[in-house]
């Protein structure tokens, strides 16, 4: 959001943290959301009422979420659905 992409998301911790230990898998689709990133540029962009209704009702709930991972693969000929939640 706003920010110069990363080089390389593949090696980028929180990648690999979430999604990055499927290798042996088939993996047809997947996405990293990472909050800390959105947080940030809500906090920046925001002025006033609509950050202090941030503030007071969206912040406390996004302030220890980390990362959203989900992924479709196939593993032994077995479709599989896998989301992951990682906490800061």
């Amino acid at each position: 959001m706003a920010t110069t992409a990363s080089s390389s998301l593949g090696s980028a911790a929180d990648y690999q943290t979430v999604l990055g230990s499927a290798r042996s898998d088939t993996t047809s689709a997947q996405f990293v959301v990472r909050f800390g990133q959105i947080r940030a540029t809500l906090e920046k962009l925001l002025t006033g009422k609509a950050k202090a209704a941030f503030d007071a009702r969206i912040a406390p709930d996004l302030g220890p979420l980390q990362d959203l991972s989900a992924r479709s693969f196939v593993r032994d000929g077995v479709p599989h659905f896998e989301v992951r939640i990682t906490f800061a």
